[in-house]
């Protein structure tokens, strides 16, 4: 990339990170190196210049760090090393969240949850920008990747946002969160300082509700242990007033309440090993 300023002719000498398509063009030239570490039973993830290896074992995550560093190193990379993870671990910070490979979960750090906490309470004790609204529904957002709740609980907040834009209203103005909006922010204020981890284990489930409806009665069909259960029933005349999606939805949830439903969870341990470019 090249440009004049002052009659003064400039280039840059590597990526600037600064430029709008900077990310994209990363991302595909390191889809070709992962492709070849890959190609050697890596197990490799990547997030624009941070990435991640797994191993079943401490000595070959070692052993594959050290051949994925020295291939970075001869394609021209320059690893940095004093931000990286290089000795084998079982529990690793990385793109900001907590990866435990012994529970096999993923979780949101005790740092970050702190902050959001005291944003909610400024938020919620006083006017604020909608800029910093939004800064607080991004991170809850980003949340939802550690905790598997996390989206019960800034809905509300997203409306307020997408409501003050609509009134025309700039993100530095000042503004009150609504009641609803309050309820959201006092809940990951009272949360505690943890959060329930999310799973990466496959699982299946025990029970399985399917169901139909239509304007003149609505039948739903229960799978459980080989076992088949179906039930339907006719609307009453009050209930055929109702949005079909609303029938659909809400009649059988008294079965789906009243069934106990069970998830088997697999674990798995690995080590990992966290390498940073830049």
């Amino acid at each position: 990339m090249t440009f004049i300023f002052d009659n003064v002719y400039y280039q840059y000498t590597c990526l600037p990170q600064g430029l709008t398509s900077s990310p994209r063009i990363f991302t595909k030239i390191m889809k070709v190196v992962l492709t070849h570490l890959r190609s050697y039973a890596i197990k490799i993830a990547a997030w624009l210049d941070d990435f991640l290896l797994s191993a079943s074992s401490a000595s070959l995550a070692s052993s594959q760090a050290s051949f994925a560093l020295e291939t970075l190193e001869q394609l021209g990379f320059v690893p940095n090393l004093a931000k990286s993870q290089l000795v084998p671990v079982q529990r690793i910070s990385h793109v900001g969240l907590i990866w435990d490979s012994v529970s096999f979960t993923v979780s949101v750090p005790l740092e970050k949850l702190l902050d959001i906490q005291a944003k909610c309470v400024k938020a919620l004790s006083s006017s604020v920008s909608v800029r910093f609204l939004s800064s607080i529904l991004g991170s809850l957002e980003f949340f939802r990747w550690g905790f598997l709740y996390a989206p019960l609980h800034y809905r509300a907040l997203q409306r307020d946002v997408i409501r003050f834009l609509a009134r025309g209203l700039s993100y530095s103005s000042l503004v009150y969160v609504s009641k609803d909006a309050r309820v959201d922010l006092q809940w990951w204020v009272d949360c505690g300082s943890e959060l329930p981890p999310k799973s990466l284990s496959p699982f299946s489930a025990d029970m399985t509700l399917v169901s139909d409806a239509s304007l003149s009665g609505w039948g739903h069909g229960l799978h459980m242990e080989k076992r088949f259960l179906e039930v339907g029933l006719m609307l009453s005349p009050m209930n055929t007033l109702m949005c079909l999606n609303f029938v659909l939805l809400f009649l059988p949830f008294n079965v789906f309440f009243s069934a106990h439903l069970q998830f088997f969870h697999s674990c798995a341990v690995r080590q990992y090993i966290c390498c940073c470019l830049h």
